[in-house]
This record gives C-alpha cells, sequence and structure tokens, in this order.
C-alpha cells in the first residue's frame, strides 16, 4: 500500500540479518576449538588464528546481506497490482 522502498527493505533483512549474526556467534567459537583440537594431533603443528574465522564470518555476512537486499529490493519494487492479479 505505498511503503517506502528502504523501508521495505530494511524489513525484510532484519530478520536474516539477526540469524546470519546469531549463527556467526555460535559458529566462530567452536570453529576455533574444534579446529585447534583437530590440528593437535598432528606431528607437524601449525596454528590458525582467530582472525581467520572472523574474516570468513564477515564475507558471509557481507554476501547475506547482498542477497538479502537485492530480493528485498526487487520485491519492493513489484507493482502490487500485478502480484495480486494472479491471487
Amino acid at each position: 500500500m505505498g511503503g517506502e522502498t528502504f523501508a521495505l527493505v530494511k524489513y525484510f533483512s532484519r530478520e536474516y540479518f539477526l540469524l546470519v549474526c546469531f549463527a556467526g556467534l555460535i559458529a566462530i567459537p567452536s570453529g576455533i576449538v574444534y579446529v585447534n583440537q583437530w590440528l593437535s594431533r598432528f606431528p607437524y603443528r601449525v596454528n590458525i588464528e582467530y582472525w581467520i574465522f572472523v574474516l570468513a564470518f564477515v564475507l558471509n555476512l557481507l554476501v547475506a546481506v547482498l542477497t538479502m537486499a537485492y530480493h528485498a529490493f526487487r520485491t519492493a519494487r513489484l507493482n502490487p497490482v500485478t502480484v495480486l492479479r494472479y491471487e
């Protein structure tokens, strides 16, 4: 019924953004612990720094936000008459 495009994009993207952030909060510490335990079994020790996991999370978050923004923007720009015609 005529909401602003940015407001609709923000509304659609907020829930997925929070889910991705929550998944990162769980995955980063558990990934660091698991990888360090796994690497401790090898005779030649390689240290994995925590910033690698943070970088992977930031890249994942960037891809998720761009994908969500694209789809939300595309959905917000649809003509409601065209969508309701098929309902």
